[in-house]
Order: structure tokens, then C-alpha cells, then sequence
């Protein structure tokens, strides 16, 4: 085998995935670059019966295409964390902002079976970080995850 090859599958074998550099941040990455998702403050809006989880505006600046699966990466400053810390909701939207219904913020284990609610599942990623996976084909629409307070989102959209 020749030499530049050896060496080229050496390296290659020990290449590491990147490493967000900011806790508690979710990040999208492609190939060795990690873009940080918009962090989104997250309100409680309407009535006794009907209260929902908002954030203003109308969509996210970040985007995926439809069919896309993006990477989605965290590492957490609490180091292990229950899968439960991350939830991934499907927003629906008017002309100034997202909404999910509260009750569906809410859920933080078993079965998110609720209409607004999208299973997330988490696995190892790099040395300290954690790849969210999202379900394949995510239709479009707008999406936030939640931070384990549910007070921040990560937003991104799907096109």
C-alpha cells in the first residue's frame, strides 16, 4: 500500500466529529461546522382553557430542506442528562408568531403522543456532546426544541 494512502486512511480512522465549544447550545452540523439553531424566548399566552407556549415571529432563521435529516448536536455543562432534557415540538404559525398548545410544552417523558409533540431521541456524538435525532423526513413546518426549563427554544424550520 502506498504511503500517502496509509496515512490518509490513518487519519481518517481517528477523525473526531467537531465539538460544540458553548454548552447548553444546539447546534446543526455539516461535515466539521457547527451553526448555533436561534435561541428563542418562549411565552405562555391565552385563557384558562386554552394557554399555549408562543415565540414571536413568524418562522425561523435557520432552515432545512424537506428530506434533508439534519445533525443536530448539544453537549450539556451537566454532563449526563436524561433524554428527556431535549423535546422537539412541531409549531404551528400565524403571521406573528409560533404556537404549541401548553399542555403539550409541557410533557417532559414517556410517550409524546400529542398532537404538536415529535419524538426526539438522543445518542453519543463526540467526547461530551449528544446528536439529537429527529424523525426522518420531518414535514414542513416550524420546530422548536426546548431547553429542560421550557422557557428558551432552539427554532429551525423545514421547507
Amino acid at each position: 500500500m502506498k504511503p500517502a494512502l496509509l496515512c490518509l486512511l490513518t487519519i481518517c480512522a481517528f477523525a473526531q466529529p467537531p465539538e460544540p465549544q458553548v454548552w447548553n447550545r444546539v447546534f446543526s452540523a455539516d461535515g466539521q461546522k457547527l451553526t448555533p439553531l436561534p435561541y428563542e424566548k418562549v411565552k405562555q399566552s391565552g385563557k384558562k382553557d386554552h394557554r399555549e407556549a408562543a415565540i414571536d415571529g413568524p418562522q425561523s432563521s435557520q432552515r432545512f430542506k424537506q428530506g434533508s435529516d439534519p445533525i443536530l448536536v448539544i453537549a450539556y455543562s451537566a454532563g449526563n442528562v436524561p433524554t428527556s432534557a431535549a423535546r422537539l415540538y412541531r409549531m404551528s404559525k400565524d403571521t406573528n408568531s409560533r404556537r404549541v398548545p401548553l399542555g403539550v410544552w409541557a410533557v417532559t417523558s414517556g410517550p409524546q403522543t400529542q398532537p404538536g409533540a415529535v419524538p426526539l431521541k438522543m445518542e453519543n456524538y463526540g467526547k461530551l456532546s449528544k446528536r439529537l435525532i429527529v424523525p426522518p423526513n420531518l414535514a414542513p413546518g416550524e420546530y422548536a426544541i426546548s431547553n429542560p426549563s421550557g422557557s428558551f427554544a432552539f427554532t429551525f424550520g423545514v421547507d
